[in-house]
């Protein structure tokens, strides 16, 4: 830690005085040459940063504080910075008992920019774990963006959404690492972002009263030219089923019911995923089994004059969730509704049921756990009740009963720990049916985000997961799927419109292939 003892918060967001900025003149000024971007995806995995250098390693000196700064690592290309940050805590960047402020004079010209402040000429301050506008002195949530203009007359600030600079990060859950990407040529105000071949940054770490508990010196990195074409994908995208007999399933928290009041984004996605089972998240208690059949077999008819089975959940309060099937299924009455342990008041939102598939017995049930919080939280304690409350039940129900396969997949909120999913997966584990996740990548590979809503503080970030039996199972392959990813060809072949996955849900879809055999899974487990 560089400086101790210094409050420099007494407003929003962190504000230095002149004494410390004259301190911050004599850090050590670190000039690194860009290492290329590469194949990294924002998706909270670190084995793609290991060829990376570390440009900075801070001593271990914040013991008592609610973060310590350990290592930074970077990487650039045409279209995208990316930071890796490496803490001696384990901690969720979007709500801290505290503020990570990364500072960024984004053109490399310390005349323009703030005049004050930890960085001189800085542009850009991304405020990780920001403070509320209501609780000033209080823990925050999520990310802030301020943007710093220099003018004769008077210097502005202006506040911006972390989605106007693309800015994504993971994991959502806590942890010692993280990893960052922020666009590179965004245009705000009349001035254009991390455009240059140098950029200057400074990260600060404060008490939500403005105390300094760690800091890293100026840090100057050389990135690559600017790319002004759009960035492609790799590898051709498709939406195409694997040749063969196998099984498409998918998992969509569907936003409030929104597939029955604006049906036509659902209609042109679902019809162009072709899914055979289908898990959705987030009805409404107004919507009827009666009503989903309806949908389906009205705007995705299925040939040779099958029809589409529709199992609803009926606990859960005012969201349910429920499956729909091109097989028929089995419904189990036992988990018809799965109330909390010691709370039989309240009841998991979940909808389970035994499909036939080709005389296999699959389990499936769609499962949307408690939304918000953070690690110890009111919330995360309840996520943590409903998975053992389901598992609890799943274990009573059908323990007598032919299970081949297991699928569970949902909107499972990973937002506070890694727990509830660990418990999901070892709950099954113990049954006698090993899972694991399904390991789901965007059609860019370029990240696993699953939620997206630009209107809240919060990034994009994965919080829908499938979970698949490993034995006598093989995943052909798996995606998230996003419209923006599409190129026009598959656009025009599809009838999907850019605007689709914005306008369905602030979820993404996310899709599997399965195919049933003697052998153990060799596809996108994790």
């Amino acid at each position: 830690m560089y400086m101790n003892n210094v409050n420099i918060l007494p407003c929003r967001l962190v504000r230095f005085s002149v004494s410390v900025i004259v301190f911050t003149t004599v850090f050590l000024l670190c000039t690194l040459h860009y290492v290329r971007a590469g194949a990294i995806a924002i998706d909270g995995k670190f084995g793609d940063w290991d060829q990376k250098v570390e440009i900075l390693v801070d001593p271990v000196d914040a013991e008592d504080g609610f973060v310590d700064l350990g290592s930074i690592r970077y990487a650039s290309d045409g279209h995208h910075l990316h930071l890796m940050l490496e803490l001696r805590r384990t901690v969720n960047l979007q709500a801290m008992d505290g503020q990570l402020t990364l500072y960024f004079d984004a053109d490399g010209d310390v005349t323009t920019g703030r005049t004050d402040g930890p960085l001189l000429g800085a542009d850009l301050a991304i405020v990780c774990t920001a403070p509320t506008n209501r609780h000033i002195e209080a823990a925050g949530m999520g990310l802030a963006v301020e943007v710093y203009h220099r003018s004769p007359t008077n210097d502005t600030t202006w506040h911006e959404s972390p989605y106007t600079l693309g800015i994504s990060f993971a994991p959502t859950i806590a942890s010692p690492q993280s990893e960052l990407r922020i666009e590179r040529g965004v245009s705000l105000h009349d001035r254009t972002l991390f455009a240059g071949k140098k950029v200057t940054m400074r990260i600060i770490a404060t008490t939500v009263v403005g105390d300094v508990v760690d800091a890293i010196p100026s840090l100057t990195l050389h990135l690559p030219e600017l790319e002004t074409t759009p960035w492609k994908p790799a590898n051709e995208v498709s939406l195409e089923r694997m040749a063969g007999n196998h099984l498409r399933v998918i998992t969509w928290n569907i936003e409030r019911g929104s597939i029955l009041n604006t049906p036509l984004p659902f209609v042109r996605t679902l019809r162009a995923l072709d899914a055979d089972i289908i898990l959705l998240e987030e009805l409404t208690s107004q919507q009827s089994q009666h009503t989903i059949e309806t949908f389906f077999n009205n705007h995705c008819p299925l040939s040779d004059n099958a029809r589409w089975y529709v199992h609803l959940g009926s606990g859960g309060g005012n969201l349910r969730c429920a499956i729909v099937s091109s097989f028929p299924f089995k419904a189990i009455d036992a988990l018809d509704t799965v109330p909390y342990e010691n709370q039989t008041n309240r009841s998991v939102r979940q909808a389970s049921c035994i499909v036939n598939v080709d005389d296999t017995n699959v389990f499936v049930c769609a499962i949307h756990l408690k939304c918000c919080g953070r690690v110890n939280s009111r919330e995360e304690v309840t996520r943590l009740t409903e998975v053992r409350s389901l598992i609890n039940a799943i274990a009573a129900s059908i323990g007598n009963q032919q299970i081949d396969v297991m699928i569970l997949g949902g909107d499972v909120n990973l937002v506070g720990g890694h727990a509830p999913l660990t418990n999901l997966i070892e709950g099954c584990n113990r049954m006698g049916h090993q899972v694991q996740v399904v390991d789901a990548y965007q059609l860019d590979g370029r990240t696993n985000a699953t939620w997206y809503d630009a209107d809240q503080p919060f990034v994009p970030g994965r919080l829908d997961y499938l979970l698949c039996s490993v034995n006598g199972v093989t995943i052909e392959q798996s995606f998230v799927f996003d419209a923006t990813d599409l190129p026009q060809h598959l656009r025009s072949n599809t009838g999907i419109l850019p605007t689709d996955s914005l306008d369905a849900s602030d979820h993404r879809p996310v899709v599997v292939d399965l195919r049933f055999d003697n052998s153990s899974s060799v596809g996108n487990f994790e």
